[in-house]
């Protein structure tokens, strides 16, 4: 399956999928570490086009988690990082990073 997506696109699809693996970061049922592997791999394919479709200026690469992210700067503005922090203050739960 081929998706065609601007550059605007890929960006919103970005946001959502970060901010769908760092929901999953407050999951600490550990059967569902599979599912939680899952979601990661697939930010890093999404975040992998990303950069190779010319959004590298959203992205850098965490040396701690050996993994690609959105650089700070970004995330700290994104909708998706709004969300997170809306459900965090809502569920009573501080933000944590993957």
């Amino acid at each position: 399956m081929h998706l065609r997506l601007n550059d605007s696109d890929m960006q919103t699809l970005v946001e959502m999928v970060c901010l769908a693996v760092q929901t999953a970061t407050w999951n600490q049922n550990q059967a569902s570490s599979a599912d939680f592997d899952r979601f990661v791999a697939m930010e890093q394919r999404i975040l992998e086009r990303a950069t190779e479709a010319g959004l590298s200026e959203l992205i850098t690469y965490d040396e701690t988690h050996q993994r690609l992210i959105l650089k700070e700067g970004f995330r700290e503005s994104s909708y998706a990082q709004e969300c997170i922090d809306e459900l965090a203050a809502e569920a009573g739960i501080g933000p944590r990073v993957a």
